[in-house]
């Protein structure tokens, strides 16, 4: 998901919401204090909910986000392209994604390091370069593979043979598929996510077991 969206980000941005150069970065601005305001606010977040349940929301919110922009366009109910208002609308979406996807990172990870003390309890030794190793390479085949999905995208969009440069309508004809696969691709992610058994309870009896040991 994030390979697809990151590289198309900027082919929405200019040709399909008609932005220019000068707004696209000060949109790309509004990551930071995004970024920012997650760090903090994600550890509260937590607080007292059992970690899938959070990053099962914040999936669910992801979703929502990756497509609300397209779905309101196609529906005819965003302001003009290029115009203030709709650079207001794209800039005010890229603060929201970039927030619930940097808390969903957060999460994430800490789930994978939830996971290292029940690995020594059972097995005695600590792997937590085994599982990160794992999930860094794991998340740069996915991402190369993203990468790879929305250059087919473009390509498939385009009319073959024909040298058509993109437009508007090239992002037009891949709005659809792009919709359908990032919906699709959330809710495999979300499966997989219900099937994480370690609560809150399991981890607090691992970290009790690891320190009598």
């Amino acid at each position: 998901m994030a390979g697809i969206a990151t590289t198309l980000q900027l082919y929405w941005g200019t040709y399909y919401f008609g932005l220019s150069t000068g707004q696209l970065g000060l949109a790309a601005l509004t990551m930071v204090p995004s970024a920012i305001i997650a760090f903090l606010c994600t550890s509260q977040l937590a607080k007292g909910r059992e970690k899938k349940s959070v990053v099962i929301t914040l999936s669910w919110i992801s979703m929502v986000l990756s497509v609300i922009l397209i779905a309101a366009k196609s529906a005819g109910i965003l302001p003009e392209n290029g115009s203030s208002e709709m650079f207001y609308v794209v800039a005010l979406a890229t603060f929201v994604t970039t927030a619930v996807t940097i808390s969903l990172s957060i999460m994430s990870v800490s789930m994978v390091v939830d996971l290292v003390e029940g690995d020594e309890r059972n097995t005695g030794h600590r792997a937590e370069g085994l599982y990160f190793a794992t999930f860094s390479f794991t998340a740069k085949i996915v991402t190369g593979f993203g990468t790879f999905v929305s250059g087919a995208l473009l390509t498939f969009g385009a009319a073959p043979g024909t040298g058509e440069l993109m437009s508007e309508e090239v992002m037009q004809g891949i709005a659809l598929p792009y919709a359908i696969l990032m919906v699709v691709l959330h809710v495999a992610s979300i499966y997989c996510l219900r099937r994480f058994g370690l609560t809150r309870g399991d981890h607090t009896e691992n970290l009790e077991a690891v320190q009598k040991v």
